[in-house]
């Protein structure tokens, strides 16, 4: 059948290529005997619900899927979801509105600003003890 078509032609409609898919140089390479040789090697798997016989002596050990592991931490650990299920009081403060939150947001500003200022002023003080001390030595 392919006996009056090149070796090039029979590889490109063998393989889908194309010559103007690849640049020239990347075809010619592509197209070389030994690389389609190596391409026509490689074992495929058609299908992952293909039957194999050498899984039959295959033996899975592992936690079957149905098993609820959350189930034994509680009965361990005793606890009981349900205790809380009207538990609400802690979250009652924790609606505001946009002035109060820019509120909070102005004071927590001015604070980190005055905690910046103190630590500046903890540096210097540092700096002229030490300059006090290399001055002393001399």
């Amino acid at each position: 059948m392919w006996h009056h078509v090149s070796f090039h032609q029979r590889t490109c409609a063998q393989n889908n290529f194309h010559p103007l898919m690849f640049g020239e140089s990347n075809f010619l390479q592509l197209m070389s005997e030994e690389n389609l040789n190596l391409r026509q090697n490689v074992s495929r798997i058609e299908s992952d619900d293909e039957y194999d016989s050498e899984l039959d002596d295959f033996i899975d050990d592992g936690p079957e899927e149905t098993e609820d592991y959350s189930k034994h931490i509680r009965e361990i650990f005793g606890y009981d979801k349900s205790k809380y299920n009207d538990f609400d009081e802690d979250d009652e403060c924790m609606e505001s509105n946009f002035g109060q939150v820019l509120k909070e947001e102005f004071n927590s500003a001015k604070i980190g600003i005055m905690e910046d200022l103190e630590d500046i002023k903890m540096e210097q003080m540092e700096k002229r003890k030490k300059m006090m001390k290399k001055k002393k030595l001399k």
